[in-house]
């Protein structure tokens, strides 16, 4: 049966309704015991990455039965910490919040009256807080709790620039028993997070839960299904089924084809689902790079950690912490195999690397000069090579086994070998295996004690080495190795060299948008060119 309200009439709002609203059982449960259930409730981030869902889920879970609540002696208040304002704004927005709902119920007595004006004169920063604070503690000494919700948190992060006691406010408010504010922080960032990027380390997040909002579960689905063929939008299994593949279930993605769905549908023509994800794929793309972006917020950017986790290379300080996090967003929703929540955005993915950036045909370059150099070592040094090449390169010999094993399990760092006679070719060699190479053994070793790694994995020079120290590898053996047969003249060879470890090096460090597109198509055309090359020599060997 078709309703006369269209539910895509207004999508990337926050829905409110039952022709709208999905309900979310588990994440409404969560909400409801942290918050109200319990005679002190408690605090609670709601996170997720944008158009999740969040305040449609807090706006449906508490503030549509904001009246009820009070007849319970629970007050629903709501404000935004918008950037726009200022701190002063923001704190004495708290107390208006409350103060107006209270008003409408004609709770307010003198005293409650006499401390509000209080907090509307309020200079926080010159001040202090203690009227903001003595205004809940009057409330809650009439019989009445709080439950505030603000929307829009990562905002503070601005607002507190220039104050970060306005984290230890908030804590006191929530924490002391004389106020017990139960605050509902909605935001794309966990509240560590967004304490950690200005005062660095957090301790405001520890008396939070958070909880995280992600794509629709299987359940869910069924109700978002259910409530769409009131829209006049029945689909069939096939088509349900293709579209939890192209969107993953993402509430705001989904609506975007839905809503052109209905709209094809009700001009009489193809309703193909495919299709209309190719025809909107420049809206949806714009919505994916938007996740990428905000990923990439904060003092640990996740969306370039994103790519290494997905295409490699990983980089030494990308971690499980970092897979735990983008799977805690319902980015990444199988840690074994590191599926993305769709393949559409895989793909976006895929074509964003081979437009500007270079780590999946990087991950084919490193991997098969690895491959390359590991088969011409063997093959002219034989069993012994990685004593002979770090004999030849960094350790006087007597340190090749007892010394280095020494320095991998108790971190105690060989002497370098220095060729008096040749100061400045070992000092160029000594500096990237050192430095380099045993920094990325000794990692991956205790990854390895750790049980990280299998227990059977093996470990050699040539998966420790970085970028740079791979390069340098290559070029100093391009002679003995004979590679000037694989890759031709030696010049270019460290020509590319050079190009690529700047490349690398820059987008390990979160600095590739500050590279020219002149610059990342070059990156692009050599790693090809050295692809190409690999390739030819590994299929004749």
């Amino acid at each position: 049966m078709e309703c006369e309200v269209n539910r895509f009439a207004c999508i990337g709002s926050e829905m409110t309704g039952d022709l709208y609203y999905i309900h979310r059982p588990e994440l409404e449960r969560i909400l409801l015991e942290r918050t109200v259930k319990y005679a002190k409730g408690g605090s609670i981030n709601v996170v997720g990455l944008h158009r999740m869902g969040k305040s449609s889920l807090v706006h449906n879970t508490l503030v549509t039965k904001a009246e009820d609540f009070y007849k319970q002696n629970i007050i629903i208040a709501r404000i935004s910490a918008d950037s726009k304002g200022n701190v002063n704004i923001f704190f004495k927005d708290m107390a208006k919040a409350v103060y107006k709902i209270m008003k409408k119920y004609g709770d307010i007595d003198d005293d409650l009256n006499d401390s509000y004006e209080a907090v509307k004169k309020l200079n926080v920063i010159e001040d202090g807080t203690s009227e903001l604070e003595s205004f809940f503690e009057i409330i809650k000494e009439s019989g009445k709790r709080v439950v505030l919700i603000i929307d829009e948190f990562d905002n503070v992060s601005k607002l507190f620039e220039n104050y970060e006691s306005g984290f230890g406010v908030l804590r006191t408010l929530a924490s002391q028993e004389e106020t017990r504010v139960a605050f509902v922080y909605v935001s794309r960032r966990t509240a560590e997070q967004i304490e950690s990027k200005i005062q660095g380390v957090s301790e405001f997040h520890n008396n939070l839960e958070v909880m995280y909002v992600k794509s629709f579960s299987d359940e869910e689905l069924k109700e978002y299904f259910k409530i769409n063929e009131c829209s006049g939008v029945k689909l069939s299994d096939e088509e349900k089924k293709k579209l939890i593949e192209i969107t993953g279930g993402q509430p705001y993605w989904s609506d975007i084809l839905l809503a052109e769905y209905k709209k094809a549908k009700d001009k009489g023509i193809t309703t193909d689902l495919e299709k209309i994800f190719q025809e909107n794929r420049r809206r949806i793309y714009e919505e994916y790079g938007n996740m990428i972006r905000v990923l990439n917020e904060g003092k640990n950017p996740l969306g370039n950690k994103l790519y290494q986790l997905v295409f490699g290379p990983a980089e030494p300080d990308c971690t499980d912490l970092d897979a735990d996090a983008l799977y805690d967003y319902g980015i990444i929703v199988n840690k074994k195999n590191m599926q993305l929540i769709s393949d559409k955005f895989k793909e976006y993915m895929e074509l964003k690397e081979k437009e500007f950036n270079f780590y999946p045909i990087w991950h084919k370059t490193e991997t098969g000069l690895r491959e390359i150099l590991k088969n011409k070592l063997e093959k002219q040094y034989r069993k012994e090579w990685e004593n002979i090449i770090l004999d030849q390169y960094c350790l006087k010999p007597k340190y090749i086994m007892e010394k280095l094993n020494i320095y991998f399990f108790k971190n105690q760092k060989p002497e370098p070998y220095i060729d008096k006679d040749n100061q400045k070719k070992y000092y160029i060699k000594n500096y990237f295996l050192s430095d380099n190479l045993y920094k990325a053994s000794d990692q991956k070793r205790k990854m390895l004690r750790e049980n990280e790694f299998k227990e059977d994995a093996v470990i050699t020079l040539l998966e420790a080495i970085f970028t740079r120290g791979l390069f340098l590898l290559c070029e100093f053996e391009y002679k003995e190795l004979n590679f000037e047969k694989i890759f031709g003249n030696k010049d270019k060879f460290v020509e590319k060299a050079l190009h690529l470890s700047e490349a690398r090096n820059s987008y390990s460090h979160a600095t590739d948008m500050l590279l020219k597109d002149g610059f990342k198509r070059k990156t692009k055309e050599y790693c090809e060119a050295l692809c190409e090359s690999i390739d030819k020599f590994l299929k004749k060997n």
